[in-house]
């Protein structure tokens, strides 16, 4: 009897693991950037490559409403079995967008886990004067990020701190979508 529940778990281990290994990838890249336009935002990249359980995408440069807003070194998804990990690597931003975010924000990664909390999707970002992290709740429909900031960044980004809540030495910033 446990023999045959091991077996069975083994083909679903098996079956999930093939099914990530064969996912067209770059065809649910492609779905995605088709889901960003009705909201004129444009993603275009140079290098695109499916690996078995990732996508690495390099050279990104992303436009709205026809103006060059960022550009992104390299977008890496890696989805296994029951975690996905989204890291999106040097974004610098535009002259557009230089009073509402960082300049350069060296990194964010965005991570799922089905074991560890599936109702949750966490964030964590780091620039150079400071780092954020949070969280997306999906049962509240709510995102919690928490901004831990340098001296430099509250001088230079005054209008931004406006609109979150001083908690201690942290800014907050909570939407419910």
């Amino acid at each position: 009897m446990i023999r045959v529940f091991f077996k069975y778990i083994a083909y679903i281990v098996f079956f999930s693991y093939m099914m990530i290994v064969f996912l067209p990838k770059t065809n649910l890249y492609y779905l995605g950037l088709d889901f960003l336009k009705p909201y004129k935002v444009f993603i275009v990249s140079e290098n695109i490559k499916d690996n078995s359980l990732s996508l690495d995408i390099e050279s990104l440069e992303v436009k709205y409403e026809g103006i060059d807003v960022a550009q992104i070194d390299s977008l890496f998804v890696g989805m296994y079995l029951y975690s996905t990990t989204i890291e999106i690597n040097a974004i610098k931003a535009n002259d557009v967008l230089k009073n509402f975010i960082p300049e350069y924000v060296q990194k964010i990664s965005i991570t799922h886990n089905v074991f560890k909390n599936p109702f949750k999707v966490n964030i964590n970002a780091r620039f150079k004067q400071g780092r954020a992290f949070g969280e997306v709740d999906l049962i509240e429909r709510k995102v919690m990020i928490t901004l831990d900031v340098s001296r430099t960044f509250i001088s230079k980004y005054r209008d931004i701190l406006k609109n979150l809540k001083k908690n201690g030495k942290y800014y907050t910033y909570e939407y419910q979508y």
